[in-house]
């Protein structure tokens, strides 16, 4: 495929959780902080800031008009499936990877 190496780089961090979300950063610090006070900055849920948090669920207005920017990424679930696998196992793997990338820059 051809996609942009900064497209392909956020699709891999996603995968191989090498991104900067607070549940992995908290998670490297020294010290840990417990999983259930990684909380997300962006909205005032009080959830953990995790993968599944910021590309499906995260109320802020910056994450929610990238829902709606890439609203082709997603289907209904599949049966028996989650609704991140669904997202991340997408056809439309440049598409999928923008996403990603704009996702976890809004979250920088």
């Amino acid at each position: 495929m051809d996609i942009p190496n900064h497209l392909s780089r956020a699709l891999s961090r996603l995968r191989l959780s090498g991104y900067n979300l607070i549940v992995e950063r908290l998670w490297q610090q020294k010290h840990r902080v417990t999983y259930e006070l990684r909380i997300c900055t962006k909205c005032n849920w009080r959830c953990v800031q995790d993968e599944e948090q910021v590309l499906l669920d995260c109320p802020s207005a910056d994450l929610a008009n990238l829902r709606v920017k890439h609203r082709q990424l997603f289907r209904s679930p599949s049966r028996n499936s989650s609704r991140l696998r669904d997202l991340i196992s997408q056809a439309d793997t440049k598409g999928l990877a923008l996403y990603m990338h704009e996702c976890l820059e809004c979250c920088a």
